[in-house]
């Protein structure tokens, strides 16, 4: 993806480096499965800190790592208005692969992730891994048979997340939105998003899920709600990525959040069966095309309001 805020649009991360220390054993009251001779950097956003365990031997500077995980807590704060957990750690090692990979999020509270041995800073700069790996510190594990919910749910609020913070332009948001979402139609001998496995529609069908909850939602509030009130709803209510929820109770808390049954009405089109969305006119209706890799925006389409509205920054509540 390409980091290409507008000139002093950036929301400057939150997030401080308080201490650098060469890796001790760890102290009583954390859990982390560290390389010998790791740094620890301590990074927080208002009451929030996160522990940065970066192993040595990293392909870029220490700085430019902490600056990467600085603007992951930063999209996040922008969009919950505080970064969604008390406490976490991120846990950065090296290997021989490629770029930014193998995030994980371990009981909603630890994430690693891998930088391979070519990595730059650019590529740090252009990262979403961490972001969305830090959306599953806040999104409650939901069971493996869903596991498209949590995974449709990061990979649909990282980029906005990432845009409202100033991270990310909305045009690069919408060309990887149409270029991906084909991506998770339903093929041939597909049986639902419940009994479907597959990356595609694990990722692109559950972002292309929660796509269209949003729209749903705010299209009937008239943009007095949307998906984000789903996600804060739940984090207010204590389910976090350290809780278990099982889908049924998400979508009928996530209903309750904005008066509708938007959430449980399309599960019941989604998932015990396959669904096409008309993928050209949900972008017409959004006002929104691609043209040779140029994204082009309709600001007289019937959804260009809603569309102009998600990548916004919110107002507090």
């Amino acid at each position: 993806m390409i980091l290409s805020p507008a000139p002093g649009s950036a929301v400057e991360p939150p997030a401080a480096l308080l201490a650098v220390e060469t890796w001790r054993p760890a102290p009583a009251d954390l859990d982390l499965d560290q390389p010998a001779g790791s740094q620890v950097l301590t990074l927080r956003s208002g009451a929030a800190r996160i522990l940065l365990v970066a192993a040595p031997h990293l392909p870029v500077p220490l700085a430019e790592v902490r600056a990467w995980v600085a603007r992951g807590m930063a999209a996040l704060t922008v969009f919950y208005g505080h970064f969604p957990v008390d406490e976490a750690s991120v846990v950065v090692l090296a290997d021989g692969g490629e770029a930014v990979h193998g995030g994980v999020t371990h009981d909603g509270r630890r994430i690693s992730v891998r930088l391979g041995a070519a990595t730059t800073a650019a590529d740090l700069a252009d990262d979403w891994v961490i972001t969305h790996e830090m959306f599953h510190l806040a999104i409650p594990d939901v069971g493996e048979g869903s596991h498209w919910l949590e995974e449709g749910a990061a990979s649909y609020f990282e980029p906005l997340a990432r845009a409202r913070a100033g991270q990310l332009a909305p045009a690069v948001l919408w060309r990887e939105l149409i270029e991906g979402a084909p991506q998770g139609q339903p093929e041939r001998g597909d049986r639902g998003l419940d009994r479907t496995r597959s990356w595609g529609r694990t990722y692109w069908g559950g972002t292309l899920f929660w796509l269209l909850a949003d729209l749903d939602i705010r299209d009937r509030t008239a943009g007095r709600k949307s998906a984000d009130d789903v996600l804060r709803g739940l984090l207010a209510a204590g389910d976090d990525g350290s809780t278990h929820l099982e889908p049924a109770a998400l979508f009928a808390a996530g209903d309750r959040f904005v008066g509708l049954t938007a959430l449980t009405t399309l599960h019941a089109r989604q998932g015990p069966r396959p669904e096409t969305v008309d993928l050209a006119r949900l972008w017409r209706r959004l006002g929104v095309s691609l043209d040779d890799g140029t994204v082009h925006f309709d600001d007289g389409a019937e959804w260009a309001g809603l569309r102009r509205a998600m990548t916004a920054v919110p107002t507090p509540p």
